[in-house]
């Protein structure tokens, strides 16, 4: 039997104010979202999370984070899209603590929740950013004072936003960056010498332009090739990209179908465990650890009843075998989807802050 756990009354209100908060976030932020199946599946996953929150006890300090936010907006202070792992919460979405929609951009959400105290990472314009360590400290003083252990600004990591002029004024998509003003946001990115040679320099911006990206996703996939200098991928998967090779011999998965047949980020790794191995949400990001580490005797030794259920899931040996050796071969420097995605999107506000007045890229 598993002990009781006692829930004082402060925490109990504090989870459901957090709850109370998170739906008034999902209203505001899913209000287009008509699809029945769309809307369960968000509010299973809101769900998922807000219990992971409530196990871990830690409703007050979501609270708080929305709250150094808020203040921090009202005050006028720029602030980036919140990126990193923190991205990848839905939870997070609906507080306004990011600017980017986990749900739209299929990101894993066990890569932030499970863990037992999660980091907040934020981009904060260069000349205010003891401003907004006041604040943040301001708000950690009064929990401090409730005597919650976990409240310190070790919680919050501030990088100082060198490009704050430009992004003043320019609006979140609501719908991303798939549509309407993609083509022209990929041209100034490749070519605009002026702009935006400062986003991959002018040894990036050539390696772009070779690269061909003619999509959101193909930023993404360059992002995460480019930063952690995966530069020998790079002529594969454009070739893949550009149809020079035929899918069938390098399609093993829909997860990699995106990649062209790559792990490209962490956020895969997690989908491939959990999908063609059936390990659960929150096991899976342990386990995407022991790969990234190469731990090769704990995953030899899990790997037989991995493979078992593989077989109960519909992959044959020679699937599982497949994905799995792609899986164990992973470089250990494969980057977090969530982080590549807020480095593309605020390259994509860049590219846009020209016409911002013109409103001929805010895609409301």
């Amino acid at each position: 039997m598993k002990p009781i756990q006692l829930v004082s009354e402060k925490q109990k209100s504090d989870d459901e104010m957090l709850a109370r908060i998170v739906a008034r976030g999902k209203k505001e932020r899913y209000s287009d979202v008509s699809l029945l199946i769309a809307r369960s599946f968000i509010e299973k996953r809101i769900n998922y999370e807000l219990s992971i929150i409530r196990e871990s006890g830690l409703a007050h300090l979501y609270i708080t984070m929305s709250s150094i936010l808020r203040w921090a907006k009202m005050k006028g202070i720029g602030i980036g899209l919140g990126y990193g792992a923190m991205a990848s919460s839905t939870v997070c979405y609906c507080l306004q603590i990011t600017d980017v929609d986990p749900w739209r951009y299929n990101l894993c959400s066990a890569r932030f929740v499970n863990e037992r105290v999660p980091t907040f990472t934020f981009e904060v314009e260069k000349e205010r950013v003891e401003e907004f360590r006041e604040i943040a400290e301001s708000l950690f003083k009064a929990a401090h004072e409730e005597k919650k252990p976990y409240f310190h600004c070790d919680l919050l990591k501030v990088f100082p936003m060198e490009y704050p002029a430009k992004l003043k004024n320019v609006k979140m998509p609501l719908r991303g960056f798939s549509g309407l003003g993609i083509k022209r946001i990929l041209q100034k990115l490749c070519n605009d010498e002026a702009g935006y040679c400062w986003w991959y320099g002018k040894t990036g911006r050539d390696a772009l332009k070779q690269f061909r990206p003619r999509h959101f996703q193909d930023l993404l996939n360059f992002e995460a090739l480019y930063r952690p200098c995966f530069m020998d991928l790079m002529p594969i998967v454009s070739e893949r990209m550009h149809g020079n090779v035929p899918k069938e011999s390098y399609s093993l998965h829909r997860l990699l179908n995106p990649t062209f047949g790559e792990i490209l980020f962490q956020e895969q790794i997690m989908g491939l465990l959990h999908e063609v191995f059936g390990v659960g949400n929150q096991e899976s990001n342990q386990l995407r650890i022991q790969i990234q580490r190469r731990q090769m005797d704990a995953l030899a030794e899990i790997r037989p009843q991995l493979f078992e259920d593989s077989y109960r899931r519909g992959f044959s040996n020679e699937e599982a075998m497949q994905i799995w050796e792609k899986l164990v071969t992973v470089p250990r420097e494969v980057p977090i989807k969530a982080h590549c995605l807020c480095r593309v999107m605020t390259a994509c506000l860049l590219a846009m802050s020209d016409e911002a007045e013109k409103n001929e890229f805010v895609l409301h």
